[in-house]
């Protein structure tokens, strides 16, 4: 049956819109598959780049590190190379390999070729060297200003020849390298001890006061025993400078005190005995008996003089002690004159401190019998030495004649002198007073 023609357009219709639909649908899953195919491929490409870098990240930082591992060992390698021609007596050769182009630091070769010429004394050819280390950008580690500053001062102590005034220059000037702004080392207490062991030697109290006062110092006890020895010398050698000295003494023991106080300081014993020594040569006894009482705290011993207590200035009980403190007590009560506490304290510090002493503190002890003529003494003291295996000396021995040359007790000689030990040296005037 045909039908007519505007059914036929219709039917037509109806099937082209319905294959239209069809299309359409399939487009839309088409594009969907290929754009979650594009997503794919990217994420994919994406991760094989992320994976690709890694991998070149992973063997530069590799080559980095292999780099500076071969850098390190050059360095070090360098640095036993000059230590052994250092040993072997070639500073030229260890000069030319320390001159040589390299990537690798030579901060511990240039450090080796150093202390060589400094323990030679050649301190100006020390100083050059360093010079040049700097100029070629080697930077000084905290080991170089340790050896710089041992070097000068054992040069200074033990070469008579050389020059104070060239060596003083140069400890300054290496005092100023470490000490400046921008100084790439700070420094530290074995570099500020040897500062302070200078500055004794030197006698130069402006330079230790700077040192002191420079923000950069970490001032322990050992350090401000040293100035304090410092004020002593030069209070005893300039009288004109006495009264200065004692203040700079009182200031720095105040100010270690406070600090102490505050738990940022530890006192020591060297700091106690030190300080001590400086009130005993003050002129009112008060100072002395100040002395005594702040070392008699430490092993609360009982006080025979009068003091103020509680008094600013004393630490109370801060640290161990030893022989000494007792040296430092019986060198106090010779300067009171006073015999019969030195034999108190003497029997009181046995029970608190190792025994026997040091023979210092009978060679204080023996000084004290003969300034006050306490002859008798001498005797039981030196059998006391020898009951304890302590053996005098030949310096024990000429403290203890020292009495007999005076004629009133040039009797006592012989027996004195029988209490030596055999073959005990006998220096000119002790011949005279006991003939072989």
């Amino acid at each position: 049956m045909h039908l007519p023609i505007f059914l036929r357009r219709s039917r037509n219709f109806a099937k082209n819109v319905s294959n239209f639909g069809r299309v359409q649908t399939f487009h839309t899953a088409v594009v969907t598959q290929v754009s979650n195919a594009t997503k794919v491929a990217r994420k994919r490409q994406e991760k094989l780049d992320s994976e690709q870098g890694s991998d070149k990240q992973h063997i530069r930082q590799t080559k980095k590190s292999k780099d500076d591992f071969n850098i390190r060992n050059e360095s070090y390698i360098l640095a036993q190379k000059v230590a052994k021609l250092t040993k072997g007596e070639q500073p030229k050769a260890a000069l030319d390999l320390l001159v040589k182009k390299s990537l690798a630091p030579k901060t511990v070769a240039y450090n080796h070729l150093l202390g060589y010429h400094l323990r030679k004394g050649e301190y100006n050819s020390a100083w050059s060297l360093y010079n040049m280390m700097k100029k070629s950008m080697q930077m000084p580690n905290e080991f170089t200003y340790t050896i710089l500053l041992q070097g000068l001062y054992s040069i200074l102590v033990n070469d008579e020849a050389a020059s104070k005034k060239k060596l003083s220059e140069l400890i300054k000037k290496v005092y100023e390298n470490l000490y400046r702004s921008n100084s790439t080392v700070s420094p530290n207490t074995i570099h500020i001890n040897i500062l302070a062991q200078c500055c004794l030697k030197l006698k130069d109290v402006e330079f230790a006061n700077d040192i002191l006062l420079q923000p950069k110092t970490k001032l322990d006890s050992s350090i401000a025993s040293k100035v304090m020895y410092l004020y002593l010398d030069i209070a005893e050698m300039q009288p004109d400078r006495f009264e200065e000295m004692h203040k700079f003494a009182r200031d720095l023991w105040e100010f270690t005190v406070s600090k102490y106080k505050d738990n940022e300081f530890v006192i020591h014993e060297d700091l106690l005995c030190s300080y001590a020594k400086i009130l005993c040569t003050a002129k009112h006894e008060s100072n002395k008996f100040l002395a005594l009482r702040i070392l008699q705290q430490q092993v609360d011993a009982p006080m025979q003089y009068p003091i103020q207590e509680p008094h600013p200035t004393l630490p109370g009980q801060c640290c161990e002690v030893t022989s000494r403190s007792l040296i430092t007590v019986l060198f106090i009560l010779r300067q009171l004159h006073d015999v019969s506490s030195a034999d108190f304290y003497w029997a009181f510090y046995k029970s608190k401190i190792p025994w026997p002493p040091a023979i210092q503190a009978f060679h204080e002890r023996l000084r004290l019998y003969v300034e006050l003529k306490q002859v008798e003494k001498i005797p039981v003291l030196l059998r006391e030495m020898r009951e304890i295996n302590l053996l005098p000396t030949a310096q024990t021995m000429a403290i203890a004649m020292s009495l007999c040359l005076q004629q009133k007790y040039s009797k006592f000689a012989q027996d004195i002198w029988e209490l030596a030990p055999p073959n005990t040296e006998k220096i000119k005037w002790v011949k005279d007073l006991v003939p072989s």
